[in-house]
């Protein structure tokens, strides 16, 4: 069975993309959904770089682990292989589709396009920032995170979402 490859995107792949992935890896290992590969990478970063501090504490919170994450630069070649990209922002959605060199826009999305409340907008980063800041920012996108998998789980592939 052919993985169906989800890509974060944010800005440093250091916070808020970096929980949206594990995030979606704990759901579909919740679910024991084999089919989903769920991935993260920066628009503006450098390889390798940890998980802040703050992201880990809320991870943890939240029953993940994120203490071996390091951050990936986007590139053409990670967007390419993704069957869906979902910015924080956007501006990373833009950026995305700029360094996608052509791919298909209906496959960027923002997370808050699967806000089950009709919710719209940017995910705001939580970089430097409290704990508290950390953890109200995850909370934000968990729902839309949820969505996102029923859409997924639902459909074969997510278009015009």
């Amino acid at each position: 069975m052919k993985k169906r490859k989800i890509l974060f995107v944010c800005t440093g792949n250091t916070c808020r993309s970096a929980l949206a992935a594990a995030y979606l890896r704990k759901l579909c290992g919740e679910r024991k959904i084999k089919n989903i590969e769920s991935i993260s990478a920066g628009v503006s970063t450098l390889n390798g770089m940890p998980a802040s501090g703050n992201t880990v504490k809320v991870a943890s919170e939240f029953g993940m682990d994120v203490s071996a994450h390091l951050s990936t630069m986007l590139t053409p070649e990670i967007v390419r292989s993704a069957e869906l990209v979902v910015c924080m922002t956007e501006s990373h959605r833009r950026q995305a589709l700029r360094i996608s060199q052509g791919d298909d826009e209906d496959k960027f999305k923002l997370l808050l396009d699967f806000s089950p409340d009709g919710r719209r907008g940017d995910i705001a980063d939580p970089f430097g920032g409290n704990l508290e800041i950390y953890r109200n920012c995850f909370l934000q996108m968990m729902p839309a995170m949820d969505n996102l998998l029923a859409h997924l789980t639902k459909k074969h592939k997510v278009k015009g979402t």
